[in-house]
């Protein structure tokens, strides 16, 4: 299995985890992968992920999931801890230019249609 990354500042449950079935990173409340998250990269999977991945973050259930070019993913030197199927654990994170607060109405969008082309 991939690794699962978890944001650890106090904050709130966040989770950048690699979706097999979707093909696709994934940031989400949980490590849910049958409802639509916060936001999503595609991706075959081969790699962690890097900055080169192209993020669609959730705009509220009447815009669906849109492409931001200001979202970056990149690890964060000693920081939080990585969560593995199995439990085990190592450093790891995530880190957004753009603001991660997603409306309560992601759980709506089920992984709408802009989030399953191609």
């Amino acid at each position: 299995g991939k690794p699962a990354y978890e944001k650890v500042d106090g904050d709130g449950g966040r989770y950048l985890f690699y979706s097999s079935k979707k093909r696709r990173w994934k940031v989400h409340a949980s490590l849910d992968d049958s409802v639509g998250g916060f936001a999503y990269a595609k991706s075959d999977g081969r790699q962690a992920p890097g900055t080169d991945l192209v993020w669609h973050v959730f705009d509220g259930s009447g815009n669906g999931f849109n492409e931001d070019r200001a979202v970056r993913c990149q690890p964060l030197a000693g920081g939080a801890s990585e969560k593995e199927a199995d439990g085990a654990r190592s450093t790891a994170s995530s880190e957004s230019d753009s603001n991660d607060d997603a409306s309560s109405s992601e759980s709506d969008s089920s992984e709408s249609g802009d989030e399953e082309d191609g």
